[in-house]
């Protein structure tokens, strides 16, 4: 279940926001779900419905659709709004620790001896 704190981290950070921004941002898309992993896009603001569509640029919301048949026999599509949990929380993930650079990992020493050897070639 994504909360307030995770959600609002995770927009500041992929977003490049101010904490401030990223809190009321969050709060406002928390607000519509409250305790719910999915919600009826009908539900939804037309103004909110922006924010809805910048959060799935970034990857945090998703959306899908199914469709219903009436009792006149016409059909109604229902579309739905839920959270991307993994790509939520892959951004919170430290990336220095999910994209180390093999180069770092070599120790000094070996550097120091590479950088003698060329200098003596």
């Amino acid at each position: 279940m994504i909360d307030l704190g995770v959600l609002s981290r995770a927009i500041e950070k992929k977003l490049g926001l101010e904490k401030e921004d990223a809190e009321s941002i969050a709060w406002q898309v928390i607000a519509y779900f409250g305790f719910a992993d999915i919600i009826v896009d009908n539900n939804i603001d037309k103004s909110d419905r922006k924010l809805f569509y910048m959060l799935q640029e970034a990857g945090f919301l998703n959306s899908t659709w199914e469709t219903v048949t009436l009792y006149n026999s016409k059909n109604w599509r229902i579309y739905y709004w839920y959270f991307s949990e993994k790509k939520i929380r892959d951004c919170l993930v430290d990336r220095e620790k999910k994209e180390l650079d093999i180069y770092d990992t070599i120790p000094d020493e070996v550097w120091a001896m590479h950088s003698k050897t060329v200098l003596a070639n």
